[in-house]
C-alpha cells in the first residue's frame, strides 16, 4: 500500500517521473511547444522528425518532417494565436542558420510559411509569449557572432517590430519564462561569459530590470519554464565540458530563488521543454564524454506542486484518468478505485462533487475550466490524481 502523505505543501508535492521516449534516437537542440493539450517536439541535431506527445496514452506519434524540411537545430518553438510555431535554427547541421517562421495547424497537420524573422538567420535565441505577442532576442549566427537585438511578433497581423537592444548585450542559449505578464531571461552565454544573470522585461513600458541572479553556477543551454506563479531554471552546461542537473525555483513576488529536486537525467544540456496545465515535460539533450557528445531522446515529467488541503498519496500512484485534460467525461481506472468513494476536489481542498462507489466515468462537462484533484478513498488508502478541465 502506498504510504500516505500529510497535507500537501507547495514544496513537498513537486515530483519528477519518467515518461515515454520520443523514439528517434539521440538528439538535442529540438524545438517544442504545446497546443490543445498535446505536446510537440521536432528536429534538433539528428534529423527532421516532428512528433506529438499524448499525455493520456503516454505515447509519441510521428507527424511528419519539421517545417520546410529543414533541420532547425537549436531553433525556437512557441504557441500563439491558437497555433504552434517553429522559427530559425541551424538548417543543415553545418552552421547554416535560417530566419524563416512556420505556423502549425494541428487540425490539418500542416505548416504555413509566415513573415520571416527580421534579423539575420541564427540559432540559440530566447523567446517568450505574453498575451499572444511573441518576444524574440539574442542568438548566434553561423559564423559564431552573437546578437543583442530584440523583436516582437504579432501573430494576428503576421508582422515583426524592432525593440530596443538587449541590456545585457549579446546573449545565446539563455533560459526564459513568463510570470504575471512579464518575461524573464536567465543565464546564457553573455559575450564570452556564462552568466547567472536574471533580467525581467515589462511589455507595458518596454523596459528591462535586473533581478536576483541564479544561485547556481553560471551556464548556458539550460531549460526554463513557468508553472503557476513560479519560474524554474535548471540543467545546462559550461565550458562545453561540464553539465549540470540542479534546478532552481524563482519567486517573482519576493525576487528570491530556492533549490528543488535535481533534474533526473544524465543529459541536461540543450534539452527542450513544453508545459501542459500544471506539468512540464523536459527531454532530449546531451552530456559530454571524453571526446564526443552523447545524446538521448528520453523525456522526464515535472509536476508542479498544488495545495489541496487533503491527505493523499503521491499523484499517479493508484489511479489513472483518461482523457486528461478532459472537457466532458473522464474515465477512471487503476488499483486505487477498488470499492472506492470518488470525489472531485478543488484547489482549496473543498469537495465540490461526490460520485460515490462504482462510478468509472466521471462527468465534468459542467465544471469551470481549471485544475482539480480526483480523490478515491477505500480501505487501503487515499489515492489522487490531478485533472485538467478544459
Amino acid at each position: 500500500m502506498p504510504a500516505l502523505l500529510s497535507i500537501l505543501s507547495y514544496g513537498a508535492a513537486a515530483q519528477w517521473s519518467t515518461i515515454a521516449s520520443m523514439g528517434v534516437g539521440p538528439t538535442d537542440g529540438s524545438f517544442s511547444f504545446s497546443l490543445h493539450g498535446k505536446g510537440y517536439a521536432g528536429s534538433g541535431s539528428s534529423g527532421m522528425h516532428f512528433y506529438m506527445y499524448d499525455t493520456t496514452t503516454n505515447t509519441w506519434t510521428l507527424k511528419g518532417n519539421s517545417p520546410g524540411n529543414k533541420l532547425r537545430a537549436f531553433g525556437l518553438g512557441f504557441t500563439a494565436n491558437d497555433h504552434g510555431y517553429a522559427c530559425c535554427g541551424d538548417s543543415t547541421g553545418a552552421n547554416d542558420p535560417t530566419n524563416d517562421l512556420r505556423m502549425y495547424n494541428d487540425s490539418t497537420n500542416t505548416w504555413t510559411q509566415k513573415a520571416s524573422f527580421p534579423g539575420v538567420g541564427r540559432d540559440a535565441q530566447f523567446c517568450f509569449v505574453i498575451n499572444d505577442t511573441v518576444y524574440v532576442g539574442g542568438g548566434f549566427d553561423g559564423s559564431g557572432g552573437g546578437w543583442n537585438d530584440f523583436y516582437k511578433y504579432n501573430p494576428f497581423t503576421d508582422t515583426w517590430s524592432s525593440l530596443a537592444a538587449l541590456p545585457m548585450g549579446a546573449i545565446g542559449f539563455a533560459s526564459s519564462f513568463v510570470i504575471g505578464g512579464k518575461g524573464y531571461v536567465c543565464t546564457g552565454q553573455v559575450g564570452t561569459t556564462e552568466s547567472q544573470g536574471l533580467w525581467q522585461y515589462s511589455p507595458a513600458t518596454n523596459t528591462w530590470a535586473t533581478k536576483a541572479s541564479l544561485p547556481g553556477i553560471g551556464r548556458q543551454a539550460g531549460f526554463g519554464f513557468a508553472l503557476g506563479n513560479y519560474g524554474y531554471v535548471g540543467g545546462g552546461m559550461s565550458g562545453y565540458s561540464t553539465v549540470y542537473n540542479d534546478v532552481w525555483k524563482y519567486n517573482a513576488a519576493t525576487n528570491t530563488w530556492s533549490s528543488i529536486a535535481a533534474y533526473p537525467s544524465a543529459y541536461p544540456a540543450w534539452t527542450t521543454n513544453f508545459t501542459i496545465g500544471n506539468t512540464a515535460y523536459i527531454g532530449t539533450g546531451t552530456y559530454f564524454g571524453t571526446t564526443v557528445l552523447y545524446g538521448t531522446d528520453s523525456f522526464k515529467r515535472f509536476r508542479g506542486p498544488v495545495t489541496t488541503g487533503v491527505a493523499e498519496t503521491e499523484s499517479g500512484q493508484g489511479i489513472v484518468l483518461a482523457p486528461n485534460p478532459a472537457s466532458d467525461y473522464v474515465h477512471i481506472s487503476g488499483e486505487g478505485i477498488n470499492d472506492a468513494a470518488v470525489s472531485l476536489v478543488d484547489m482549496t481542498g473543498r469537495i465540490i462533487r461526490n460520485y460515490g462507489e462504482g462510478i468509472r466515468d466521471l462527468y465534468v462537462g459542467d465544471m469551470p475550466c481549471g485544475l482539480y484533484v480526483v480523490r478515491c478513498v477505500n480501505t487501503t488508502g487515499v489515492f489522487t490524481e490531478r485533472l485538467i478541465k478544459r
